[in-house]
């Protein structure tokens, strides 16, 4: 799913990426032209990507996919899309969800963390941030949801399995540090990378550039390696077919749903990966517990810069390779990974 803010966009922008992915034929990629929020507000977006889901679901066949393999992914917007999506499912379970891959997700409108207050990133900042907010949940009256806004999910269990990346320049940097450690604290397997000196869309602004092709490839591989490790069976009785997008507005729970479990289903992950890492990963960092990953009470200071493989700023703002990489050599840009 495309970014823009919920405002602006289309799917073929995702194209780089997604060439990438179904390059080799192993895999069939569905992009919604979902309604943009200067049409209709929350929940329309939303509602036509789950709608792609649930279509994708009973058109698995037809499509020549795996029902067991329903993946979902996104960048910005469609970040928060698709973290939507998998709590939708997960609380629902009218369909599946295998796979969360989400990029510089926007996942909460409050904004109350360091990195989201007053940030005057090039591409997107707090401005633009708070605008797009404002117009994706306007005509709001009651308490927004967390379909709504990811981010206001404190209860993770049960969810997908998850890969993504931020860059540490951006508005969503600690609510996206913060969803993967939640995560993780669930025993949910995640990978996360948050790469220095990057803004928002650098994988698509600078593509060309060292730090842009690692990012791409560690999207790629991480993919590569969900297709191998992690399944939900869609082919046993659900829990209904129906779909009302009241509850999205709500809250509320459908009737027919089931408590979270505690931890993810067995069929949803192989046993063989319980302590599985992504391919090619370096040795990362222990992931802090909740309370010490970035929240609204707690504005630590951000990772410092490694001493080298980082990317620096030009003056117009795009990332550029340091001087003593090649072209040829990718190296490791992230501050820090989030790996289980």
């Amino acid at each position: 799913m495309h970014d823009g803010g919920f405002a602006y966009g289309v799917p073929e922008q995702e194209s780089i990426l997604v060439d990438m992915i179904c390059g080799d034929g192993t895999c069939v990629a569905v992009l919604p032209d979902y309604t943009k929020s200067i049409e209709e507000p929350y929940p329309a977006a939303l509602t036509d990507c789950y709608r792609v889901l649930l279509w994708m679901r009973d058109n698995a066949e037809d499509l020549g996919i795996n029902r067991n393999q329903l993946f979902v992914g996104g960048s910005g917007a469609g970040g928060g899309l698709a973290a939507a999506l998998s709590l939708r499912a997960r609380d629902v379970r009218d369909v599946r969800i295998a796979f969360q891959m989400t990029v510089s997700p926007m996942l909460d409108d409050r904004m109350e963390s360091e990195s989201a207050r007053e940030n005057n990133s090039p591409v997107w900042d707090s401005k633009k941030n708070r605008n797009a907010w404002d117009l994706y949940l306007r005509n709001m009256e009651e308490e927004i949801p967390v379909y709504a806004a990811p981010g206001r999910e404190t209860d993770l269990r049960g969810m997908p399995a998850a890969c993504g990346l931020v860059g540490d320049l951006e508005p969503m940097k600690d609510e996206t540090v913060l969803y993967f450690a939640r995560m993780k604290k669930a025993n949910v397997p995640v990978s996360l990378r948050v790469y220095h000196g990057c803004f928002h869309g650098f994988q698509v602004t600078a593509v060309n550039s060292n730090v842009a092709m690692n990012a791409q490839r560690y999207l790629v591989e991480s993919f590569r390696y969900a297709q191998k490790h992690y399944f939900a069976h869609n082919d046993e009785p659900l829990a209904r077919d129906d779909f009302d997008d009241t509850e999205m507005v709500s809250g509320e729970e459908a009737d027919a749903a089931e408590p979270v479990p505690e931890e993810p289903a067995a069929e949803q992950l192989p046993e063989e990966t319980d302590a599985a890492t992504m391919p090619e990963e370096r040795d990362a960092e222990p992931v802090p517990g909740e309370d010490e990953a970035p929240n609204p009470d707690d504005h630590g200071e951000a990772e410092p810069a490694p001493e080298d493989g980082g990317s620096e700023e030009s003056e117009d703002g795009s990332p550029e390779e340091s001087e003593d990489e090649e072209d040829t050599d990718l190296q490791d840009t992230e501050d820090s990974d989030i790996n289980t």
